[in-house]
């Protein structure tokens, strides 16, 4: 199922920004919103938004304490009204020391892991994610037990989909540099001793990829027999690099992927900054071939407002935080200041539901907040 994942490191999203972005979902799956420039009826779009981002440590660092009381309820909250807008839920859980648990105390670990479930098993959720990227992962038992596990999960959970994210997800070698050299046969190994019906995560020939080559899927299909998901990193901003950037641009177009027999699926795991990555998953549902899809999401704005972002674009995609000048960062939050003022496009919405308005005053803000480095590199990101 395509999946807007909320996955990466950093600034994470707010509880009413990700009830935005399942409502924006749900319109566009009904085909209210940005579908002018998609001719097709039946068009491709997100099923189903995961809760994963790596700052809550009740899923990472710290899942074998339950959340706070207050945290779980917002989860219930939203999981329930995913539920009700008719779009899936899903949580990614990534066991931060399970491996050297289940090899020390396999007994204790099926404990942990059987009370966590019992607690996401009162989210209604359409799917589990289970992720063991960004960890060491270099022990040549590695595959056998992540495949244990990932056995056990299933058996606590066995009507519910899930899927698997390996420690080496891509053909990057930044993952063996950073979390030691991946053992022989690791992917052959886990496609051979995963559940049949578990989907499993590639970010492709990077960790940040910007297209996927057939051949390339080829190989990594037949290793692990089975399409792989893709998890699709172009367009976040959380990396050392990345985060001097705002990316106002598209990412892989769905209908396009959707054809790619090589692919189960597309989780879109998008930036940190929360209306730009709105835009990021209006272009992939439009269709490729009508021209450049991110200039179609801005012609839904009002143009005074995107008179602005294709101003200033090239600075925001392309030279980065770093590359401005005092002059220039102040020229920029000079035009900021006047189009907040600017009232033309508060009376301008699309059909259905979800409101422009919002979306654009929201924009601003995240182009305020970059200028201002609130997207600043978090040293808990190792890739």
């Amino acid at each position: 199922m395509n999946t807007v994942l909320e996955g990466f490191y950093g600034l994470a999203w707010s509880w009413p920004q990700r009830r935005f972005l399942i409502e924006l979902l749900a319109s566009a799956k009904a085909g209210d919103v940005f579908s002018a420039a998609n001719n097709n009826a039946e068009h491709s779009f997100y099923g189903q938004y995961c809760y994963a981002p790596k700052s809550d440590a009740y899923i990472r660092n710290d899942w074998l304490k339950p959340w706070p009381q207050a945290s779980f309820n917002h989860l219930r909250e939203l999981s329930l009204f995913a539920q009700s807008k008719n779009i899936g839920f899903s949580v990614g859980l990534s066991p931060v020391g399970l491996f050297e648990l289940w090899l020390n105390d396999e007994a204790l670990a099926r404990h942990h892991l059987t009370v966590k479930l019992q607690e996401l098993s009162q989210l209604s959720l359409s799917s589990l994610g289970l992720f063991f990227d960004d960890m060491p992962a270099s022990d040549t038992r590695i595959a056998s037990v992540q495949s244990q596990i990932c056995h056990f999960v299933c058996s606590l959970a066995p009507t519910m989909k899930v899927y698997f994210c390996p420690s080496y997800y891509s053909y990057d070698p930044v993952l063996p540099a950073l979390f030691g050299d991946m053992p022989e046969n690791y992917w052959a190994d886990l496609g051979r001793l995963l559940p049949a019906d578990v989907e499993v995560f590639w970010t492709g020939d990077k960790v940040i990829s910007t297209s996927y080559s057939a051949e390339s899927l080829k190989h990594i299909v037949q290793l692990l027999q089975r399409p792989v998901t893709i998890w699709d990193n172009s367009c976040v901003n959380d990396g050392r690099l990345t985060s001097d950037f705002l990316p106002l641009k598209a990412c892989s177009s769905l209908a396009e992927l959707d054809q790619n027999t090589h692919i189960a699926g597309f989780w879109l795991n998008p930036s940190n900054a929360f209306y730009v990555a709105v835009l990021t998953v209006a272009s992939s549902l439009l269709d490729e071939g009508e021209g450049d899809r991110f200039e179609m999401v801005l012609d839904s704005f009002p143009l005074v407002f995107s008179r602005f972002v294709r101003q200033y674009k090239h600075v925001f995609v392309e030279g980065g935080l770093s590359g401005l000048s005092r002059a220039e960062t102040s020229g920029i939050r000079s035009e900021l200041d006047v189009l907040k003022l600017n009232k033309s496009f508060l009376n301008i919405e699309l059909e259905g539901e979800f409101n422009v308005d919002s979306l654009v005053s929201g924009l601003l803000f995240d182009i305020e907040t970059w200028l201002d480095s609130g997207f600043k590199f978090d040293e808990a990101c190792l890739t």
